[in-house]
């Protein structure tokens, strides 16, 4: 087995554990909370309390989404490590798309 297809059978190997931890992220990620309830209309002297008493859970939530959004980063870079092999002007934009996407996750997925 040559280097090249070595790579890209540990390519398309990451792209399938990222696939698994996606779909488990996206289950639990119905369990934790990301805001306070009742979201924007909760009045500031309601969401200091809530977030005090529930910080463990919100921080737990907040990391299972950055670990989501990196799985999902991973997705479009074996996406575009795909595309390369046939198409390498596709894999340019593609490998575009995921470093705009990696971007775009790390300054949204703060949650300060």
């Amino acid at each position: 087995m040559n280097a090249t297809l070595s790579l890209g059978y540990q390519v398309n190997h990451l792209c399938f554990w990222s696939v698994i931890i996606v779909i488990a992220t996206g289950v639990v990620s119905m369990f934790y909370p990301l805001d306070v309830p009742g979201g924007y209309a909760a009045e500031h002297a309601d969401r200091v309390p809530w977030l005090s008493a529930n910080r463990g859970v919100f921080i737990d939530g907040w990391l299972n989404q950055i670990v989501a959004m990196f799985s999902l980063s991973v997705i479009l870079f074996c996406g575009a490590w795909q595309v390369a092999g046939r198409n390498p002007p596709q894999a340019i934009l593609a490998a575009s798309f995921f470093a705009m996407a990696f971007v775009f996750k790390k300054s949204i997925s703060s949650p300060v």
